[in-house]
């Protein structure tokens, strides 16, 4: 969930309609001038005696649009002569909201050093810090964290929004360790009990829900909504098998007990996968399960899947029941609840073929590269025995010069005795 959407298509709507009346008033000159940049034209205003302090159709004053459209320098020009640093507009968002929500930097800078305070909201209680968190600009949010009786853990609207949670929904992995450099919590939940880690796990966000658990561990995986769903759950729910990785390999974390416990409707995360379709995190559940898989886990999980139609999931699940509780695979046929028995039955033979075409094609991968290894095992003997022979001819070689040297030492020697002689 988005903060304050209809603003900003409301502000979106407001900075394309300049043939609007707010744009042929004069009234209205330094407000077009200071949302389209223009820093001679507002200069030439300022010297003229504009107000800065005037609010147009929109409800905005000449530094709301230059903070929002990011123009710096106009913004330091309006402060310079005096502008209401924290004039607000019909919601309640100051100069400084709309630039941490557009991420604009060297405005948000400017603003607080004029004196803007970190912690104002709006009607709603958002304040610049959930927005410059949901706009992943982390200049932003340090600027932000910076400045003075900034709370890291600060609530917003009606569902407690925290900076936190919106950076860890959107997947600003980046702005995630900032915050939790700075202290935030991992475990504060907001509306219906959602933590961050819930937020990042339904979307998918792998890299988000690493530093979370790096920071919170297996306390934040265990926790649970009010619906008693945990991140896994909603990572199951969603089909990000990656999540679903990581959620299970925290240490001290429950694997069974995580993937067979049941939220308030007495769905369990395996359930949830095969219900809908997501054949990627059945089979990582399954494989982690393993032996601990219950016969009960299994049928339900199948016959949810088959009830949905997705073969493929209830074929896989029917082979993990065969294999570990083979006496219920004819239950997975009976019942109300029951796929239609031919389609399953089609299913589980097409899985069955696909499985021995696989079987095939490893063999004759396996066949191949035992071939290889053969060659490359005979050409590694061919080397050693050239290696060999050359090392022999080398002793030999040595050898001979060896003695070819001890020869002419011995005759350089006879001679010299020879001399001594006649001498």
């Amino acid at each position: 969930m988005d903060l304050q959407e209809d603003q900003q298509a409301a502000a979106a709507a407001g900075s394309t309609s300049s043939g609007s009346s707010s744009s042929t008033s004069s009234c209205y000159a330094l407000h077009d001038a200071a949302r389209g940049g223009d820093v001679t034209e507002v200069a030439a205003m300022l010297e003229a005696g504009a107000s800065t302090e005037v609010y147009d159709q929109q409800g905005a004053t000449p530094l709301l649009w230059a903070a929002q459209q990011g123009h710096h320098e106009v913004v330091q020009q309006l402060l310079s002569a005096g502008a209401a640093v924290e004039a607000p507009d019909t919601e309640g968002w100051r100069p400084l909201h709309w630039a941490s929500q557009n991420g604009h930097d060297r405005v948000v800078q400017l603003l607080l050093q004029a004196g803007a305070t970190a912690e104002v909201h709006d009607k709603n209680g958002v304040r610049p810090l959930h927005l410059g968190a949901q706009s992943g600009s982390m200049r932003v949010v340090q600027l932000l964290l910076d400045a003075p009786g900034i709370v890291v853990d600060t609530r917003a609207d009606e569902a407690s929004f925290t900076p936190l949670y919106m950076a860890s929904r959107r997947g600003h992995a980046h702005i995630v360790e900032l915050l939790l450099a700075a202290g935030a919590s991992t475990s504060c939940p907001v509306g219906m009990g959602f933590t961050a880690l819930h937020a990042a796990s339904e979307q998918g966000h792998t890299a988000v829900v690493q530093a979370l658990l790096k920071c919170g561990g297996a306390a934040a995986a265990a926790q649970a909504t009010r619906h008693g769903s945990m991140p896994v759950h909603l990572a199951a729910w969603s089909g990000h098998a990656g999540c679903v990785r990581v959620l299970l390999a925290v240490p001290g974390v429950d694997v069974t007990q995580h993937i067979l416990q049941e939220d308030s409707q007495g769905w369990t995360p395996l359930y949830l996968a095969a219900r809908r379709g997501h054949a990627e995190v059945v089979n990582v559940l399954v494989q982690r399960l393993g032996p601990a898989a219950s016969e009960t886990a299994l049928v339900r999980a199948a016959k949810t899947a088959g009830a949905a139609g997705h073969m493929s999931v209830f074929a896989a699940l029917a082979k993990e029941l065969g294999r570990l509780h083979p006496a219920a695979v004819p239950s997975l046929l009976s019942g109300p609840d029951a796929p239609n028995p031919a389609v399953a039955l089609a299913a589980m033979v097409s899985k069955c073929m696909d499985e021995t075409a696989d079987v095939d094609r490893q063999r004759a991968e396996l066949q191949e590269s035992e071939a290889e290894l053969a060659a490359v095992k005979a050409g590694t003997q061919h080397l050693i025995v050239q290696a060999a022979g050359l090392l022999r001819r080398a002793e030999q070689q040595q050898q001979q010069q060896q003695q070819q040297q001890q020869g002419c030492q011995c005759g350089a020697l006879d001679a010299g005795g020879c001399d001594e002689v006649q001498l």
